[in-house]
């Protein structure tokens, strides 16, 4: 396939190959992407190219890299006249080209005792890299060109000049070929093929999606209203792995559902009988999945048998004002109001049915299957050798209400793995949502139709099986297939590029990497390890050489290397991660001039990593280096600030230096990145409280609680800000969700905090009433900041004045109290319920136990008092030594006093209200102060005995007077009550 005939229609030979030979030539003269687009601008105009040539031109150029680095077979590049303009490596005498490979095909996958992998030794990436840096001196320039925001493109990228041209040629396409409406899809996808390069994504390339999206939006409702879904449908298909990408998946979702919308059919979730296993006798429901019409207004890839929302409804239906909990958003969705996107959609609207599919076939949108299909030669599933689970499940009947699966079209079946690829990285991964993904894929593999989309499905397929034991070896087998696909010319190359953009296939050097890491986990240290070293992806190697104990070999391998090529920064980087040693990540930033963004990035994680290491291994904050480390981050993500864990990583290391005004500005940064990350909400809310920001701690407290419902730490966090901020009914139910996953909740301060709220709603409202009109008096200049103080109050001590001011702050960060008496009743019944449940539960914090009892006696529940207290105190005399304690002794001394105190009350209270104090009151308190004064005297027995011999702290001895003095309420009390 030769790149000049694709163009012939368009683009004589002598033109393509004077537009790349300028481009080359410029390249090793600027290494300037902006100059390069100048040359290309500058052909076009001397060469008096159409922009239909151009756009064509580039979408040639952009398939036959494709080819090269993603589908395979390598191209044949003895038909192409500018080959020498295409060679990545200096070519020897002896080397010979992979076309004689391509007729031998190999697997990859071997015993494990068979370490030479043919297939991955001779793929040519691994043939370029294994002698060295033998890249041509074009192949350099390229790569440094293609560099953006610090971020590096895979070394042995094949062809790079095919997409330095597309690339170049197709930005700002828009607006230069705005007599090509469709131009949009062919810059999008040079966008999406150039930051597939990266192992990192870049803040240029996110803009320029972001704005190609909005306007490719407006393209999709253009055809749709022109009767062209099928090609709206591909477009949303595309913007949704687009997306992706940049972990925008609330748009990924909008995309896809506007795509099965477009092509007119749903597939949703059900269950249905049958066996999974081959000694199954009776059937049990399975998951399965129905394909049918699509019903305007119905919720896609739902359940038909639960009334699961989708994830994007469900969260604006649930939210909780995210942006309170940010300072200053980063909208990822800001776009140029002038972009031109309205007029492309008026000149879609004006041209016909037949223009559009013209425009679409010229540019390679496939609308139609290909004809003669070699669907023999498709990859198949891999064969299940399990001696218990069945090749795929086995349904007693088929649902004739339902479509067949071959109702699905590629582009639909495109959108059913674009929506079971948003669901595994957007979701907390669990059995559940693994199961329901895999019927999602089933349903596509059932009937194949497209070579890529077949790969694609196996691919995810593949991914979700590894965490199963049983099925890990064909997991294993079937990514070795997949990777040796690249090498194999069973099918030919038009076939397997057709509706490659529909999925989101990696490179195959991708492919590879994910194989060596497979190996990695099933144990194949030594295989992995091989893949790694010719891919010349060092901390794979790094990894690997560490599992098998070889680190000096690991640092003899990078420094032959670095004797080669010693200006190269990936591999002091290397070096560094190999050594441990800074100067290596320091000299690694200097040989790129500044311009790399991972050298500073690595040394800062190591720094972190070690910081944390005496941290928790002995306690020691060492300052230094997480301020080192936040210095190398800072200088990573002025390079490229699309770097999502890397904000993380400043933000942990903000905290740990008590930095949080930068901890909270990192985590905005984060979840701006990637809004599904429980754990930057959770430290989010962290910093907030921290700085006394309460209001905005509950929100991001909130979404961290949907981010992970599991886990009870975050819930236990949310009890807390939720009881400050006066969110009593949130409180609660945060406690009970602790409860329910832990099996007991421990802060005995928040009990505290709100039992004391729900038994005096009057001060707790009446303080928030009155901060909100001192506030207002103040927004309107009636009052100074120095006059919050009642007027009859004046404060003459400082530390008086910073208690009144930091009271006044907690109220001012809280929201109004205001509950009915029977939102009161029934939250005061919800404690009740709680504390119940709590006694059931291993709580040994005598506290919980001394404040539910007093909110019991509040509540007259005087028998649940006198339960939890005894509870707090066998819990205090099961501490060892207490007696000998001047802490522990104090405990369980002002136990004693707390339940002497209640029982006191508890009669004063009797006494004030009853008319006259019956015989069966008195001896009905008798009783309890004779229980109590049992407990009392043994208390005090035990005290006098370690004071008089000496054994104690010296605290004790007041300890023992004062229970002697509670013993001395006891008996007065007795002795009333007998008169």
């Amino acid at each position: 396939m030769s790149l000049l005939c694709v163009c012939s229609s368009v683009v004589n030979e002598s033109d393509s190959v004077c537009v790349l030979e300028r481009v080359a030539e410029e390249v090793l003269k600027t290494q300037s992407l902006q100059q390069v687009g100048t040359v290309i601008a500058q052909c076009v105009d001397e060469l008096n190219m159409s922009g239909s040539a151009v756009v064509r031109f580039s979408s040639a150029a952009l398939t036959l890299f494709l080819q090269d680095n993603y589908t395979g077979p390598p191209v044949d590049r003895s038909n192409i006249t500018v080959s020498s303009l295409l060679q990545e490596t200096l070519i020897t005498k002896d080397e010979e080209r992979t076309s004689e490979l391509q007729k031998k095909p190999k697997k990859i996958l071997t015993d494990t005792n068979d370490t030479e992998k043919e297939v991955v030794q001779t793929h040519p990436i691994m043939k370029a890299a294994k002698r060295g840096d033998a890249s041509t001196d074009l192949n350099r320039a390229i790569r440094s060109t293609l560099c953006i925001n610090g971020e590096t493109p895979y070394r042995w990228i094949q062809s790079p000049l095919l997409l330095l041209c597309a690339y170049a040629a197709m930005r700002n396409s828009q607006k230069k070929y705005s007599d090509v409406p469709l131009c949009g899809v062919v810059e999008m996808r040079t966008v999406t093929a150039l930051q597939e390069m990266f192992d990192i994504t870049t803040t240029t390339l996110h803009e320029q999606m972001t704005h190609l999206s909005k306007q490719l939006g407006v393209v999709c409702d253009a055809l749709e209203t022109c009767g062209c879904a099928d090609v709206a449908a591909q477009i949303q298909v595309e913007r949704a792995h687009a997306h992706m990408h940049y972990h925008e998946y609330r748009i990924a979702r909008e995309c896809v559902a506007n795509g099965m919308r477009c092509v007119g059919v749903n597939v949703t979730l059900t269950g249905a009988m049958g066996k999974r296993t081959k000694f199954q006798q009776s059937s049990l429901p399975q998951l399965t999945v129905q394909i049918h019409p699509y019903e305007h207004g119905e919720n896609l890839f739902s359940t038909t048998t639960r009334g699961i929302e989708d994830d994007g409804e469900k969260a604006t239906k649930n939210n909780v004002k995210q942006s309170d909990a940010m300072d200053t958003p980063h909208s990822s969705d800001n776009y140029d109001s002038s972009d031109g996107s309205e007029s492309t959609g008026d000149a879609i609207a004006s041209m016909s049915n037949e223009d559009i599919h013209n425009q679409c076939s010229m540019f390679f949108l496939n609308m139609n299957p290909l004809e003669n299909k070699h669907e023999d030669d498709i990859p198949k599933e891999v064969v299940l050798e399990d001696d218990t689970l069945l090749q795929q499940i086995v349904f007693d009947t088929e649902n004739n209400e339902t479509l067949p699966p071959s109702s699905l079209s590629p582009i639909a079946q495109a959108l059913v793995l674009a929506h079971v690829r948003c669901k595994l990285i957007s979701s907390p991964n669990n059995q559940l949502l693994v199961e329901e993904m895999i019927a999602f894929i089933d349903v596509v593999l059932a009937h194949v139709q497209s070579y890529s989309i077949q790969v694609y499905a196996l691919l995810l397929k593949t991914r979700l099986e590894k965490t199963h034991t049983r099925r890990l070896h064909r997991s294993t087998q079937q990514l070795a297939d997949i990777g040796d696909l690249f090498m194999r010319d069973i099918v030919v190359a038009a076939e397997r590029i057709h509706d490659h953009h529909l999925v989101n296939t990696s490179p195959s050097w991708k492919i590879l990497s994910e194989l060596a890491q497979r190996y990695i986990t099933i144990g194949l240290a030594r295989d992995a390890l091989e893949i790694y070293i010719r891919l010349e992806m060092w901390d794979g190697v790094i990894a690997a050489h560490q599992l098998l104990g070889e680190e000096e070999t690991a640092e003899k391998i990078v420094r032959a290397r670095l004797d080669l090529d010693p200006n190269d920064p990936s591999l002091w980087c290397a070096l560094g991660e190999i050594t441990r040693k800074e100067e290596h990540f320091e000299k690694a930033f200097e040989v790129s001039g500044g311009k790399m963004a991972k050298p500073m990035r690595a040394l800062g994680l190591m720094l972190l990593h070690q910081a944390e290491h005496a941290n928790t291994s002995r306690n020691v904050i060492e300052k230094e280096k997480y301020l080192k480390a936040m210095d190398c981050f800072q200088k990573s993500l002025a390079l490229n600030s699309f770097q999502s864990s890397l904000w993380f990583s400043l933000g942990c290391s903000a905290m740990r230096v008590e930095d949080f005004a930068t901890a909270t500005n990192a985590f905005r940064r984060r979840i701006d990145l990637d809004d599904n990350d429980f754990e930057s909400w959770n430290n989010l809310a962290n910093g907030y409280m921290k700085l006394g920001q309460r209001k905005r701690a509950y929100y991001a407290f909130h979404q961290a609680t949907k981010q992970a419902y599991d886990n009870w730490k975050v819930w236990e966090n949310f009890s807390v800000v939720c009881v400050a901020v006066n969110k009593t009914a949130e409180c609660i139910r945060a406690v009970e969700r602790v409860l329910d996953i832990r099996g007991k909740y421990t802060d005995w301060k928040v009990i505290a905090a709100l039992t004391h709220k729900l038994l005096n709603p009057k001060e707790t409202r009446d303080n928030c009433r009155e901060t909100t009109r001192k506030l207002e008096k103040n927004s309107h200049g009636d009052q100074s900041d120095n006059d919050y103080e009642e007027d009859d109050n004046v404060l003459e001590s400082n530390e008086v004045k910073d208690n009144e001011e930091e009271k006044s702050l907690e109220l001012r960060e809280s929201f109004p109290f205001e509950l009915t008496p029977e939102e009161l009743h029934k939250q005061q019944s919800h404690v009740v319920d709680i504390l119940e449940k709590m006694q059931t539960a291993n709580v040994s914090d005598f506290r919980v136990w001394m404040v539910a009892a007093r909110f019991y006696n509040r509540l007259g529940l005087h028998d649940q008092a006198k339960t939890v207290r005894r509870l707090a105190y066998q819990i205090l005399k099961s501490v060892p030594a207490w007696e000998k304690s001047e802490a522990s002794s104090a405990n369980l001394v002002d136990c004693i006093e707390d339940m002497v105190t209640a029982t006191v009350n508890m009669r004063k209270e009797e006494e004030e209200t009853a008319s006259l104090f019956s015989d069966e009151q008195k001896t009905f308190y008798r009783k309890k102060f004779n229980s109590t004064k049992l407990i009392v005297k043994g208390v005090v027995k035990t005290l006098k005995g370690v004071v008089d011999k000496k054994e104690c702290d010296e605290g004790v001895k007041e300890q023992s007077d004062r229970a002697q003095k509670i013993l001395d309420i006891i008996m007065e009390n007795i002795e009333e009550l007998s008169n």
